[in-house]
């Protein structure tokens, strides 16, 4: 009866230290991660909220890029980029996988 009891222990405390719950979160994060940078962001169409998502754009680079959209029209080359003050050829260089125009 003590064999019986220490495995049900054993198994009981396996259970407590490795809930399922958690391994399904990290699951779903991952699979929301790789969708996110799947789809491209264009810079002529993006409002700020989607500017942001884009590596290396916070709420100013944002407002910057539709002040410079709405001055010059649409951009024709995502290296036009670079005329924004803030945005360098290494920002530059992080941003060109997530979007496109």
């Amino acid at each position: 009866m003590k064999k019986v009891n220490a495995v049900a222990l054993i198994l009981l405390a396996l259970s407590i230290a490795m809930p399922t719950t958690f391994s399904m979160a990290a699951a779903d994060q991952d699979t929301t991660s790789s969708q996110a940078i799947t789809a491209k962001i264009n810079i002529n169409s993006a409002g700020q909220t989607q500017l942001q998502k884009v590596p290396g754009v916070g709420p100013v680079t944002a407002s910057k890029i539709e002040a410079y959209r709405n001055e010059n029209g649409s951009f024709t080359q995502v290296e036009e980029l670079t005329k924004i003050k803030g945005i360098g050829n290494v920002t530059l260089e992080k941003m060109k996988p997530y979007i496109t125009i």
